[in-house]
């Protein structure tokens, strides 16, 4: 099995999430999160997820969307700045 260096691992899957319109500091951080559960043999989490997701995107089935958007507010997720609904 050959063996790659983690950065080398790092680079690559942050160089293919920002060709995906994925801006630099969360490809560092999922390239990063990927490679290390990879790392720990987590594979259904980890380059191999990657790899589906990918084609999922290239199929259009989904998109990247960069930031979360609150849809609604519950009391068990209130923090504390804003009452609640």
């Amino acid at each position: 099995m050959m063996r790659i260096p983690f950065e080398t691992m790092c680079a690559q899957f942050e160089r293919v999430l920002e060709s995906r319109n994925m801006n630099e500091s969360d490809a560092a951080l999922c390239a990063r999160l990927i490679a290390e559960t990879s790392l720990e043999g987590v594979y259904t989490m980890g380059r191999i997820a990657l790899l589906l997701w990918l084609r999922v995107l290239m199929r259009r089935e989904s998109t990247y969307m960069p930031m979360p958007k609150k849809v609604i507010r519950s009391g068990l997720l209130n923090d504390g700045t804003e009452n609640a609904v």
